[in-house]
């Protein structure tokens, strides 16, 4: 009975180290304070047509490709202001051109996304000011949407080579300097 007791209280007392002193502290979010009721969920978009979003780092705006139905696919690129849900246009439909993929940059100042005409099997890598302006292409053959590194000096794409071989490529942030 003894043992039984010493034994008992040996785990206890192990068990209350352990939950004050080794039990590793488990990650707290912004929002984990905050209740399910809380929160407002909202449809940003009623067109049906809205692909691949982008939210961009300070959570302001929301950027998405625009399907328009047909034969050939027209797509467009919008970007919305979610406090005030004002849509713009920031590169407009072309018949027969792909938009894909896109990505706020992490200064929230541009986007980057996938552009392709068919018939080609080569998609582009291009950037537009968040809020619209001149398209200017930074790469040739990327097949994916682009990763940031954590500074926002480097960014990273899948690229598709002439071999058939598929390549991770590391860029500058202005798409120079690939490798």
């Amino acid at each position: 009975l003894v043992m039984a007791i010493a034994a008992t209280l040996i785990l206890g007392l192990a068990a209350a180290f352990y939950l004050v002193t080794l039990r590793p502290a488990s990650p707290i979010s912004e929002g984990s304070s905050r209740s399910p009721g809380e929160f407002e969920i909202r449809q940003l978009t009623a067109t049906g047509n809205a692909l691949q979003p982008a939210i961009s780092p300070d959570g302001r705006y929301v950027v998405y490709v625009e399907r328009k139905p047909g034969a050939l696919p027209a797509d467009s690129l919008w970007v919305r202001q979610i406090a005030t849900s004002r849509n713009i246009e920031i590169v407009p439909a072309e018949p027969g051109v792909m938009i894909a993929l896109p990505t706020v940059t992490p200064d929230g100042d541009y986007v980057d996304f996938g552009r392709m005409q068919i018939p080609s099997t080569k998609p582009g890598l291009w950037r537009v000011p968040l809020f619209g302006g001149t398209p200017r292409q930074l790469a040739d053959g990327v097949w994916s949407a682009v990763g940031w590194s954590p500074d926002g000096r480097q960014m990273a794409y899948v690229r598709f080579e002439e071999t058939r071989n598929t390549a991770l490529a590391v860029a500058d942030a202005d798409g120079r300097d690939e490798r």
